[in-house]
């Protein structure tokens, strides 16, 4: 975690070795929905979209198929009822393929344009023949969430996903291999899947977030000198953008909870329930952590304050001393004719004799005091 922590910032320190805190905050067109009519398909994100690849995956208890394509004008999965049908869709640069979806399948167009909306907050949606939960998922490897859109119909789920990543993979894999659950089950099981595993994501950039508030706690107390503020930020940008849409996703799925709706068999509630329960688990970790780093930033504060304080108190020592001698040196600096020490052989001697004297008393008085 230290090797990740230094190589992010070296990436954000610039030339003169400042770190350029610009480069954590994303840049959305947020106003490039202006002037359009509701319902318009376009994808808004912190950058061009990536390449989109389409995946038809079907399966039941016995049989498992798989296949990309790059057209979903025509799909037929009428013949497949029985089975569990997956359209997977990652990356948003085919908006034409997305825009079908709202045709083929009679979705909504308002919620594909949330789909694209990748600073869209996680929201639960009912349709008349659909559920559908717009979700981010986080890696520890990038500080901007994932944007993820899951649909569920009848026998069908339809996943939107911003950018790969390694979380599907595997629960493909062993959906494949038939060692998982979802091989028994319909397609309502396959949506509590994907949702499980995008709020497990969360619990993997938590712990990223709790080795970096550990290594940060060391860090400003074994160099008190520095000011931390710059990692305190950065941390703090991490849990502003999971505040964003950890609250929110739990508002979502107690609403999924409360819909009662037929696309969702009874006994698989107990699933969704247990996705409320880590959700509240994690809002528990956010609050912990976030009292965490209001607490390293009194510490840095404080560090600071002790820093300036030392600075004064030596200055002030230095001065103390150095007004008792600077008033011996002002007397002796008047050219009167009748002061006696000036013609005097050993005058000399015993000005700065006394200089020395008065600033070893005051030394000792300062020491005996424990000032310093």
């Amino acid at each position: 975690m230290k090797k990740q922590n230094k190589k992010l910032l070296s990436k954000l320190t610039n030339l003169n070795g400042i770190i350029d805190l610009t480069k954590l905050r994303p840049h959305k067109k947020l106003t490039a929905k202006i002037g359009l009519p509701p319902g318009e398909i376009i994808y808004i994100g912190k950058s061009d979209p990536t390449k989109t690849k389409i995946k038809i995956i079907k399966y039941d208890k016995n049989d498992f198929s798989e296949e990309e394509t790059n057209d979903l004008t025509n799909i037929d999965l009428t013949k497949d009822q029985l089975k569990v049908n997956w359209i997977d869709i990652t990356g948003f640069e085919q908006v034409e393929q997305i825009k079908n979806i709202s045709k083929n399948f009679l979705i909504d167009e308002m919620l594909l344009e949330d789909a694209l909306h990748t600073d869209h907050i996680p929201k639960f949606e009912e349709g008349e023949d659909y559920l559908a939960m717009i979700i981010k998922s986080f890696d520890e490897q990038n500080e901007i969430p994932n944007h993820n859109c899951i649909i569920l119909k009848e026998n069908l789920l339809i996943s939107l996903i911003e950018n790969e990543n390694n979380l599907l993979p595997a629960k493909l894999e062993r959906i494949k291999s038939g060692k998982a659950r979802a091989r028994n089950k319909k397609a309502d099981y396959l949506f509590f899947t994907l949702l499980d595993t995008f709020i497990d994501s969360y619990y993997r950039y938590f712990e990223s977030i709790r080795e970096e508030l550990f290594d940060l706690e060391n860090t400003i107390l074994y160099k008190r000198s520095e000011n931390h503020i710059d990692l305190i930020y950065k941390l703090n940008h991490k849990l502003t953008a999971i505040r964003k849409n950890l609250f929110p996703l739990k508002t979502a799925i107690a609403e999924l909870i409360k819909s009662d709706t037929k696309l969702i068999d009874k006994k698989n509630y107990s699933f969704f329930n247990d996705c409320k329960d880590h959700v509240n688990e994690l809002i528990e970790y956010y609050n912990s952590f976030t009292d965490m780093l209001q607490s390293l930033v009194n510490l840095n504060e404080n560090n600071i304050v002790n820093n300036t304080n030392k600075v004064m108190k030596i200055l002030t020592i230095i001065a103390t001393i150095f007004i008792p001698l600077t008033f011996v040196a002002g007397i002796y600096g008047m050219n009167f004719k009748n002061m006696p020490e000036l013609e005097w052989e050993y005058g000399y001697q015993f000005a700065i004799g006394l200089m020395i004297f008065i600033g070893m008393v005051i030394l000792g008085f300062m020491k005996k005091k424990n000032w310093f």
